[in-house]
């Protein structure tokens, strides 16, 4: 399908089409003499631009959370899951350009290829439309999701290991970045919690504070 429909189905008044174009390009696309950009470059953009206004909304809107809360508040927010569900939501599947090499139905479970293409779309409506335009958009979809997490949902897993563990022994828990992996622009990091000497659990994120935390909750499903 075009992707001047996708940006009428989303009420866009786009004024450069050829953003957008290079946004919904699968890597597979560019095979051929078509000769467009895939979406790699814009997807950088808008990974910067993306967490940096969730970060914002986050910081505004929770006044109940505190530094860490916030923190997993937002890794919540953009992470591959959720983008992903995000992308399934504005219908993006349905607009991507795919090679041969690729079907939409393989697309569907290819969360990684939906993100880097929601993060594209964002970076593509950056430069076409401005800030003030991103922003709008990002608030209109990220609000009632960040309003609906409670503060149940965002719990502090280090803090809750630390304090579980400080009043078995006085030790200090310990976190330890094991792998980098990915493009310098978007790594995936693993970390180890440790206490004692021993691995407590294993944890990966786009960052080491999110990676941080999934280790400690991944300490405390095993102690549960």
């Amino acid at each position: 399908m075009a992707i001047d429909a996708f940006l009428r189905l989303h009420q866009i008044q786009f004024r450069q089409l050829s953003f957008y174009e290079e946004a919904f390009s699968h890597p597979s696309f560019k095979q051929g003499d078509n000769g467009r950009k895939d979406y790699q470059k814009l997807e950088f953009l808008g990974d910067a631009i993306l967490n940096g206004l969730v970060a914002e909304l986050c910081y505004t809107l929770r006044k109940d959370l505190d530094e860490g809360g916030l923190t997993i508040l937002r890794s919540t927010l953009v992470n591959t899951n959720s983008l992903a569900t995000i992308a399934k939501e504005l219908k993006i599947i349905d607009f991507v350009q795919l090679g041969k090499s690729m079907s939409k139905e393989e697309l569907a479970t290819h969360k990684k290829v939906l993100e880097d293409v929601f993060e594209a779309f964002v970076g593509a409506l950056y430069l076409d439309l401005g800030f003030d335009q991103i922003k709008d958009f990002i608030q209109k979809l990220f609000m009632p999701r960040i309003m609906a997490l409670v503060s149940l949902d965002l719990k502090d897993y280090k803090s809750t290991l630390q304090e579980k563990l400080q009043s078995e022994k006085r030790d200090n828990v310990a976190y330890l970045v094991t792998s980098k992996t990915g493009p310098q622009h978007d790594p995936t990091f693993t970390v180890e919690v440790r206490f004692a000497d021993l691995i407590l659990g294993v944890g990966m994120g786009h960052s080491k504070k999110e990676a941080e935390q999934n280790a400690a909750r991944d300490a405390l499903n095993k102690e549960a």
